[in-house]
């Protein structure tokens, strides 16, 4: 009877404080108060034996406090070292009050926890480095630790011993995270390949011999908060509202063609469902007064902050959860699992507990950020245990109410670690690598759990134990388990003792995997004939994701063959759309060089479906490059086409008039370098359909000696327009605020952010882009052939100044040819859709293309 009380009390005082508004409202968006079914009352902080009782959790599992305050404070990521210690990261600057206060001051920290008398809770707290302002990643490399801490990445080393850092080396910069921490990169996820991923960062790293002898490569940076891989080789990403991503293909091929839009296998939405189910109601979910974000319990009714994801890399659980990935859900306090179902070229991922959660409490502050599994077995959990989790650039009104009402503000210095064991078996010793002997860690390799498997085979690496080479080889082709039989290869790679016949005979390895990853070593360590040989008996192998590796490893051999073998897998898989991506990753630079040495007859290229699908692909690749030498070179080319090309000249002269939009309002001009040799007279060749497009298409070409363009184009107002320089230079600086979710080169991240570039919500109707930005949009929408369905909130960008700059750097930037907009017109849709309430249905703009 009090509790009910209590809620009396607080809805009528909820929702009549004034208060001052957020930076996540939507403009004019009614935020009504909750049913009053749906009230909580305020959420005080709990004991951890009080929050211990708060859990639910399925049959078979119990839960375990590792460690609280005051030993951690604020943790947010976690990585155990070869000792089996746990070194966490205290964030401890974020949002320390409503408003996010003093958050870049630097009391951040690293701390190292450890279990002196084995019993599972831990006993010492060692503060490893302080003074931080908001650190994000930790990993552990090269003696020491990877710690990111904005715009760094740190290798830093106790040189004595006693758990306090005494070198500090800056190894990479480029960061973020300071300004909004919700979206920066982080991870640091090592993997058996010997790189560090990274979560919603553009990079990801390799420590050589020496920390300062750092690998990078760039990738496509998806994601939100964290980053794991299984075993094997692939990466999983949790970004709010969609639960699981994964990389089917490693992502730093989705990004070696900059010219190349999405990338099949790489980002795909994995989970079958997103579907959430907390145990009681969630009213202090940021936009919960918005439809379908509870359901009719007033509980979270799917994922709004997925994030920590983690594979559970040991059998200890059981072998049904060995594999399986957790996901944690911060908003609704809960962890969710889910079971990968692999095929051939992908993998999907289904809820295991469909009437309920793996994990779950009552206790709004439980705020699980991570889900590992550590080296004893168990599945461990880290809680930034806090009411308050949304950042301030993203808070509502709503949820301000609701954190003050409810006293979610204080106290945010607090945190705990948890892990999930076995109820009828106990956890595993956990063995000291941190001087094992060679023949120890090479027997680790193929431990029952991960997290050992990985300390081995890096310590092994970083001793440079090529002695050891002998053994990993026979473990690569006799091991009984397939990520044993990778992990050995991979080893051997990293030891540079790989060799051509271990190359060889892996790829008659049963499983994909491991002959995938063998064309992925091959790539880096065998001269380019070597290369191709291998490539080619990839090419022919019965599994269509080996095949699809073959043409990505295709991409380091620069001769006429491997351009050749290439178009020979496309024809083998014409209807694969992976093998499609491959392709054009792999021709990257070269897409003109094998049009033209199919003209000079180096390589032939019949006309067959599948051919004119890949050109049409190179010619595609050729115009969003915007190199005016390049489609000068294109169209001269095809002037000169023979009789038995002309199919070609077809295609060819189709895709510039289908990608200039030809013929309608929103027709765009082309810049080349010169008129293009043989063109006048292959104007005037006759009145074919193919030459009056052409002829339409010269309309559109401008090079410098020609006096006019096409009629219309939106270059025109650009020209006359004052000012527009710096105007396009503010508008660039205003984007970096939408950087993180839709990329430097305005692409987005499918299948959760799409692109700006070459996109009608962009380029066409400017009051569109206008009413978007001031409101957001929510709902399906349809960009470039893809599907994305991800609500976006109205951005942080409030001024009519900033968002008119900013739509025209947009509508102009990656060959997008928008018009200008002023700020008189952004004011006009401000007033003209004042009684909008919240974001803008998709569906309301399906006919303006």
């Amino acid at each position: 009877m009090k509790f009910r009380g209590m809620i009396g009390i607080i809805i009528p005082v909820l929702f009549s404080l004034d208060v001052q508004a957020q930076q996540g409202d939507h403009p004019g968006e009614e935020q009504p108060p909750l049913p009053a079914e749906f009230q909580r009352a305020p959420s005080l902080p709990r004991t951890p034996l009080e929050q211990l009782a708060s859990f639910s959790i399925q049959p078979g599992f119990r839960i375990e406090l590792v460690a609280s305050e005051p030993l951690i404070e604020d943790p947010v990521a976690m990585a155990f070292d070869p000792s089996g210690r746990l070194w966490v990261v205290e964030m401890r600057g974020y949002m320390n009050d409503i408003d996010g206060s003093n958050e870049t001051e630097p009391i951040g920290r690293i701390v190292v926890l450890e279990d002196l008398d084995g019993d599972g809770r831990m006993d010492e707290s060692a503060v490893f480095m302080d003074h931080l302002i908001l650190p994000r990643a930790i990993a552990h490399a090269q003696g020491g630790v990877l710690v990111v801490e904005p715009p760094h990445l740190f290798h830093a080393l106790d040189l004595d011993g006693d758990l306090r850092v005494d070198r500090v080396e800056a190894l990479a910069t480029g960061f973020s995270g300071i300004e909004n921490p919700e979206h920066a990169g982080n991870g640091l996820a090592w993997g058996m390949d010997g790189w560090y991923e990274c979560s919603q960062h553009p990079f990801r790293y390799q420590i050589g011999d020496q920390a300062s002898d750092l690998g990078i490569q760039r990738v496509r940076p998806h994601g939100q908060w964290g980053v794991a891989v299984d075993d094997l080789g692939l990466c999983w990403y949790s970004p709010n509202s969609e639960p699981l991503l994964v990389d089917f293909y490693p992502k730093r091929y989705s990004v070696r063609n900059p010219n190349q839009i999405g990338f099949h296998g790489v980002g795909v939405a994995a989970a079958t469902s997103r579907r959430t189910r907390p145990v009681v109601p969630t009213p202090g979910v940021n936009r919960g007064y918005q439809k379908n974000v509870l359901d009719e319990t007033g509980r979270l009714s799917s994922f709004t902050g997925a994030c920590g994801t983690g594979v559970y890399r040991d059998n200890l659980l059981g072998s049904e959860v060995e594999g399986d990935l957790f996901v944690c859900e911060v908003a609704g306090n809960l962890v969710k699992r889910f079971n990968p179902r692999y095929t051939e070229t992908s993998v999907s991922c289904d809820p295991v507990d469909q009437n309920g959660e793996f994990l779950a409490s009552n206790d709004e502050r439980f705020r699980p950020v991570q889900a590992v599994t550590g080296p004893d077995g168990a599945l461990y959990i880290c809680d930034m245990y806090r009411g308050i989790i949304q950042h301030r650039i993203y808070m509502t009104s709503f949820l301000r109410a609701q954190a003050i009402e409810r006293l979610l503000e204080q106290p945010a210095s607090m945190g705990r670690i948890w892990r999930v064991v076995p109820e009828d078996k106990p956890v595993r010793s956990v063995p000291d690598l941190s001087s094992a002997p060679p023949d120890e860690l090479l027997l680790h390799l193929g431990h029952p759990n991960g997290s050992i498997r990985d300390s081995a085979q890096r310590l092994i690496v970083e001793r440079d134990l090529v002695d050891l080479q002998g053994d990993l080889r026979s473990i690569a082709r006799t091991a009984k388990v397939n990520h044993h039989r990778m992990r050995s290869l991979w080893t051997l790679a990293l030891l540079n003792c790989i060799t051509g016949e271990d190359l060889r005979e892996a790829l008659n390895d049963p499983d994909p995997f491991v002959r995938r990853s063998a064309l992925r070593i091959a790539e880096e360590h065998l001269e380019q004939t070597k290369l191709l040989e291998l490539c080619l008996l990839g090419s022919r192998d019965i599994d269509e994701a080996v095949r699809v590796q073959s043409a990505l490893s295709l991409g380091r051999c620069r001769s006429l063959q491997a351009l050749g073998l290439m178009s020979d897998l496309l024809l083998r898989d014409p209807t694969s759309r992976a093998m499609r991506s491959a392709i054009q990753s792999s021709f990257s630079g070269r897409e003109l060089l094998f049009i033209e040495e199919v003209g000079r007859g180096g390589l032939s290229l019949a006309e067959t479906p599948t051919n004119r699908i890949l050109l049409q692909d190179l010619v595609d690749l050729i115009m969003r490059g915007r190199n005016p030498q390049e489609i000068s070179r294109l169209l001269a080319f095809m002037a000169g086409c023979t009789d038995d090309r002309q199919w070609q000249l077809r295609m060819v002269i189709d895709r510039f008039v289908s990608n200039l939009k030809l013929g309608t309002p929103g027709a765009r001009s082309i810049p080349i370098s010169r008129p293009p040799v043989g063109w006048p007279e292959l104007l005037s060749r006759d009145e074919s359909t193919t030459i009056r497009r052409a002829r339409m298409l010269d309309a559109a070409l401008r090079w410098p000696e020609r006096d006019g363009h096409l009629e219309g184009s939106s270059l025109d107002e650009f020209i006359d327009f004052e000012d527009f320089e710096s105007i396009l230079a503010h508008g660039k600086k205003v984007y970096t605020q939408c950087l993180s979710c839709h990329q430097a080169d305005g692409r987005g991240l499918y299948p959760v952010y799409p692109p700006l570039a070459d996109s009608h919500f962009v380029t066409g109707d400017p009051s569109i882009l206008a009413a978007i930005i001031l409101h957001g949009i929510k709902g399906r929408m349809t960009v470039g052939g893809r599907v994305y369905n991800q609500s976006m909130p109205s951005p942080p960008i409030k001024s009519d100044e900033d968002i008119a700059a900013v739509m025209t750097y947009v509508r102009h930037a990656w060959g997008n040819q928008g018009s200008p907009v002023t700020p008189e017109f952004v004011s006009q849709i401000r007033d003209s859709t004042s009684e909008q309430r919240g974001p803008i249905d998709a569906g309301s703009f399906a006919d303006t293309r």
